[in-house]
């Protein structure tokens, strides 16, 4: 380890209250004299995610720290303070422990994948294989190689049963002796339609800023052969009506790159390739309002006057007491009286309430205020919607398939989204280590040996596919 390494820690267990002037008091306080460092934040929530990188002056100053704080107790979380292992092992070689890799602010590093010497190197034409050695982070100091020559991957709702449900449909086509020319797929975790009662016909079921960020992104998908891309500011332009049978009539938009999915799917030649998102009729007119608006801004800045209403009125170019809702509702080309105006005005962001941060953004003012106001009451269910539609190939015949999921959650129990995201990784968890599955790697659960334990045992919990099919 070089003297410069020597300064570095890494701290794990941090609770999600910690601040950077939180941690830097407690080394100065084990006696440092200085202490730079690194607390990595969530891209999604912006919360820390329970580990830092610190720099201290000295390699003694770092043994002392080591020697005071490791174990304490902060918040309630026992804390562990390690030295910083700047780079991963030489490949062949058995890794001692945890470690980090990068440099200050890489992400946390662990066990390693290195291969082992007594499997075979794979070759391909024109020479070796390339090297596919991954370097796994956010892993225990005692993490094993034995622990993580398995990683189980996409493994959740979507992606997850999406894809375990499509590959056993696919595959089942195949040996049918067809071929799929045709793929659609649409998944939304909605409000039951019961809970279904606020202007926005929405309700958070995962993280609200997360759901606020992929409203940004850009898409491309395949149609009849030709390549659609869709930018982000364009996402929700043009959705389609579609109707799913047991659930009701949906607005659908493209979910990022499907073109993704060919390879992932074995798919080549496939002439339409989509995946997309569910929401409730009239989500998309007020969500393309609000991206035209300029809501979905994460640049954070102090608004001269610090309320939601201010924010709208820098985002219209508008005084503050002036015309607010006419200027964004100009901006975004449409009514001052259109809904979308009259469900901002409902969510408050015209109000003159003080904003909960000083700095913020226009995204961070609209996630505040949606978290206040589309949540779930107690007792309220949510819904899951996952709709498969292919289109097979048989000679001189076509198939149409369709495969459907609706799936409700339990009042004062588990979530419709928490059970469809939680048991197939715990499903597959299990399955690994009773042996079920054997799959070694990266796994991605698109085959036969994987999905086809999990979507059985799926179905044991209530969690199962309607098929269609008939003649095109």
């Amino acid at each position: 380890m070089s003297n410069e390494d020597a300064r570095k820690l890494f701290v794990a267990g941090l609770p999600d209250s910690v601040t950077e002037e939180d941690l830097r008091g407690l080394f100065l306080e084990s006696g440092a004299q200085s202490a730079e460092l690194t607390l990595p934040r969530d891209r999604m929530s912006g919360r820390p995610r329970g580990f830092a990188f610190v720099r201290l002056g000295s390699e003694e100053e770092a043994d002392r720290a080591r020697s005071v704080l490791d174990g304490r107790i902060v918040d309630g979380r026992t804390i562990s303070v390690r030295p910083f292992q700047a780079e991963p092992p030489a490949r062949g070689e058995r890794p001692m422990g945890g470690g980090m890799g990068g440099g200050m602010g890489a992400p946390m590093g662990g066990g390693y994948g290195a291969p082992r010497e007594d499997r075979p190197r794979r070759e391909m034409a024109g020479g070796p294989a390339p090297d596919r050695t991954l370097y796994v982070g956010n892993l225990p100091y005692d993490a094993t190689q034995e622990e993580i020559e398995v990683l189980l991957n996409e493994l959740g709702l979507d992606p997850g049963i999406d894809h375990m449900s499509a590959m056993k449909i696919i595959h089942g086509i195949r040996a049918a002796g067809g071929t799929v020319t045709s793929f659609r797929s649409y998944c939304g975790g909605l409000p039951a339609p019961e809970a279904n009662d606020n202007p926005f016909g929405y309700k958070f079921s995962w993280s609200p800023r997360g759901v606020v960020l992929a409203a940004r992104n850009a898409a491309k998908y395949l149609r009849d052969g030709v390549e659609v891309v869709i930018p982000g500011p364009e996402l929700f332009a043009k959705p389609e009506i579609v109707t799913v049978e047991g659930a009701g009539v949906f607005e659908g938009y493209p979910n990022r790159d499907s073109t993704a999915y060919v390879g992932v799917y074995d798919l080549t030649g496939v002439k339409t390739m989509f995946r997309g998102t569910l929401r409730n009729l009239g989500h998309c007119e007020t969500w393309k309002a609000m991206a035209d608006i300029g809501l979905f801004d994460d640049t954070r800045r102090r608004y001269a006057a610090e309320s939601y209403r201010g924010v709208l009125a820098a985002l219209g170019n508008v005084a503050v007491d002036g015309d607010v809702e006419g200027a964004v509702a100009a901006k975004a080309g449409i009514a001052r009286d259109s809904a979308p105006i009259q469900k901002l005005t409902w969510l408050g962001m015209f109000e003159g309430a003080a904003l909960p941060e000083s700095d913020t953004s226009p995204l961070d003012a609209l996630v505040s205020r949606m978290v206040e106001r589309l949540q779930y009451k107690a007792g309220e269910r949510d819904m899951i919607v996952l709709q498969h539609e292919f289109i097979a190939e048989y000679g001189d015949r076509k198939e149409f398939m369709r495969s459907t999921l609706v799936d409700f959650g339990e009042p004062g129990g588990p979530s419709a989204m928490s059970r469809t995201v939680g048991l197939p990784a715990a499903i597959g968890v299990l399955r690994i280590l009773d042996g079920t599955i054997r799959d070694r790697g990266v796994v991605v659960p698109v085959t036969p040996e994987v999905y086809n334990p999990i979507l059985d045992e799926l179905e044991t919990a209530g969690i199962r596919f309607r098929e269609e099919r008939h003649p095109v």
